[in-house]
């Protein structure tokens, strides 16, 4: 019996990996993440991972703006932590919260 497969298509694929990787770091800096653990995690090659995103850096500034879109206060925070660019972008209600998780940490 053969098993069949349904294909995710490359929207929902990179939007899979976005999810994971928040999950990832959620648990962990954001910024250590890792193109082969998030490979791994999200059980598909890592040429995938360089296909939807290109570099780290890019999946990292698309990963900030996930959270931000998702109210991600713990990832919002690190970013603030880390200046970076599209955390700071973030409305001020999210970024007081996330603040917030900073400074009870």
């Amino acid at each position: 019996m053969t098993t069949k497969f349904n294909r995710l298509t490359p929207e929902d694929r990179r939007e899979s990996i976005l999810g994971i990787a928040l999950g990832m770091a959620e648990k962990s800096d954001y910024r250590h993440l890792g193109r082969d653990e998030l490979a791994r995690a999200a059980n598909v090659a890592a040429g995938l991972i360089n296909f939807h995103f290109g570099t780290m850096a890019n999946l990292k500034v698309e990963l900030m703006r996930y959270a931000v879109a998702r109210s991600n206060v713990e990832v919002v925070a690190q970013g603030l932590l880390a200046r970076d660019a599209e955390a700071l972008k973030a409305p001020q209600a999210l970024r007081s919260l996330a603040a917030g998780r900073v400074f009870d940490a």
